[in-house]
């Protein structure tokens, strides 16, 4: 009887063990194909969502009115544009996205002319390893976007001309670099230089007071600056900049001069320094312009009314970082805030000078330039505002709408 009862306990057992194991195996089932279903509704909310954000579908106006900035923010298949106003350095509107080649970032022209942004692009689905991409231009009013040409080359930024109604870039063709000034209106494109059989390479630097394409030309010499004018058949060498490396180039907003960074060497270290030149093709040597300081410096630009020289400056190893603001013959310093290491590099000022674009980098040089994000930085009181922390930003400029 014993025997008995124990056979039939065990069987109970068992079978209460098997009836068990498969509740538990059908609830891990459940488990299993309810995750497999979240993740489907996830991926078609995310093809959606990027759809719905398609450019030639998509666009969102500003919900402030007044002046603020542009800027992008990088993603491996597409970049955001968004807008921050003045009024109020928190917001952050996504007005549209661009969709791009995998882990090619849009390229935009510096500035917005004429209440338009213009950008380089390789296009979705071109997988190629060539430079060449596409020329567009984003009216911010409107949201429309026209595609201008599809020959650039995507590692130059394009450069607008002094009255917005030209686009600047280079091109390949044949392995040979080509300068091209584009006409909007038209869409007409003029070839203005060609890399010469002994030059190593062509860079668009801007239009000069009198009309004059100015454009860098590296030679086993040096870098140089030449000059392509309507009246003169032959490119003209105007002046050498360097006889190593130099970069950041940049017109001023008259036309009339030049600030660029060269490499020098103190003591036995690798450094940039900010030089100034007159671009009107005479005899000339382009002077250091804080050869007094020798420090490591970013990024020098032209402020658009005074025309005055903003450069970012770091004593590598001392941490006296901050801006350098040129104020005719004397200079303003603007110190990073004593518990904010690393460095500034200043972008572009507003149009009225009152804040200026910066991205502040927490590593000790441009050697290791560590994490980078946008600030404003408040002229009269030296406040800094920080604006967007993401690791990979493009700065269009500022923008008034209204």
């Amino acid at each position: 009887m014993f025997l008995c009862n124990a056979s039939i306990y065990l069987q109970t057992k068992i079978y209460l063990n098997m009836k068990t194991s498969r509740i538990y195996s059908s609830r891990r089932a459940l488990l299993v194909v309810g995750s497999l279903f979240t993740i489907s509704i996830g991926i078609t909310l995310l093809a959606i969502a990027l759809f719905s954000w398609n450019p030639d579908h998509q666009w969102v106006s500003p919900a402030t009115s007044g002046p603020g900035f542009l800027y992008s923010r990088f993603n491996p298949n597409y970049d955001e544009i968004y807008f921050t106003p003045e009024s109020d350095w928190d917001e952050a509107q996504l007005l549209t996205v661009i969709e791009h080649s995998p882990n090619f970032s849009i390229v935009p022209a510096e500035g917005i002319v004429n209440n338009s942004i213009a950008f380089l692009v390789k296009p979705p689905g071109n997988m190629d390893t060539l430079p060449t991409g596409e020329l567009w231009l984003l009216d911010l009013k409107t949201g429309k976007r026209n595609l201008l040409t599809s020959d650039p080359d995507i590692g130059v930024k394009p450069i607008w001309t002094r009255d917005g109604t030209h686009l600047m870039y280079r091109r390949v063709r044949q392995q040979v670099q080509e300068l091209v000034e584009l006409e909007l209106s038209t869409q007409t494109r003029t070839v203005y230089a060609v890399q010469r059989a002994h030059s190593q390479g062509l860079f668009p630097l801007g239009e000069g007071d009198l009309g004059s394409q100015y454009y860098v030309e590296i030679f086993s010499t040096g870098v140089f600056v030449s000059k392509h004018s309507q009246s003169e058949t032959e490119p003209e060498v105007c002046f050498k900049i360097s006889d190593t490396f130099a970069r950041d180039f940049s017109i001023s907003p008259d036309g009339q001069k030049m600030i660029y960074l060269q490499t020098v060497i103190q003591s036995e270290r690798l450094f940039f320094q900010t030089y100034l030149a007159e671009i009107d093709c005479r005899d000339q040597q382009p002077r250091a312009l804080l050869e007094e300081n020798p420090t490591e410096q970013y990024s020098p630009i032209w402020s658009p009314i005074e025309q005055t020289v903003t450069i970012g400056t770091n004593i590598v190893g001392r941490q006296k970082s901050g801006i350098m603001l040129s104020n005719g013959d004397s200079l303003d310093f603007i110190p990073l805030p004593p518990d904010q290491t690393g460095f500034e590099v200043p972008i572009v000022w507003s149009h009225d000078e009152d804040y200026l674009l910066t991205k502040s980098f927490d590593g000790l040089s441009s050697a290791n330039p560590g994490y980078g994000m946008i600030y404003v930085i408040d002229r009269e009181t030296g406040m800094r505002y920080k604006v967007d922390e993401s690791p990979e930003t493009r700065i269009f400029g500022w923008w008034s709408n209204e």
